[in-house]
């Protein structure tokens, strides 16, 4: 009985499910950022090491706790990140997108926040004193505790 030539790839294609089936279940960096895009992973260390990322995505990051005095985001696009207990004083921030993120405990101190975009974003906490909010979208965003926020 001759082998079939096909079977044999198989057990490469079963290794090959296995080896997609884990780097799936590994999310390519851990539970929490399993919807994290490469990219915006890619982003995140940019930021990280330079504290600039204009225009870049950042959607669905785990930022919680960073330090981000000074960071240059303009344009950015900052949907659902996990923006916890984070510093962003004094930070160009002008058009982001903070869509639906978490931003509790955090600081936008003397920011420049001109048109952007809180759109239900967890503001609770949140000190923006100092900070520039001309044009600033705060639609449907938790706002509690926060200090510097115009009454709505």
């Amino acid at each position: 009985m001759s082998m079939n030539p096909l079977k044999k790839p198989l057990l490469k294609g079963s290794a090959l499910a296995l080896v997609l089936s884990a780097s799936i279940a590994c999310g390519g960096g851990g539970g929490s950022d399993s919807s994290v895009s490469e990219v915006a992973q890619q982003n995140k260390q940019t930021l990280l090491s330079t504290g600039t990322c204009i225009g870049c995505d950042l959607s669905n990051v785990d930022l919680s706790s960073a330090t981000l005095d000074g960071a240059i985001l303009n344009n950015a696009t900052l949907d659902g990140a996990n923006l916890r207990n984070v510093d962003l004083d004094s930070a160009e921030l002008e058009g982001a997108s903070f869509r639906n993120a978490d931003c509790r405990n955090s600081t936008f101190n003397f920011s420049n926040c001109r048109n952007t975009d809180f759109t239900n974003a967890n503001l609770s906490n949140t000190n923006f004193n100092g900070a520039d909010l001309t044009g600033i979208k705060l639609t449907g965003a938790t706002t509690t505790s926060a200090v510097g926020l115009p009454e709505e």
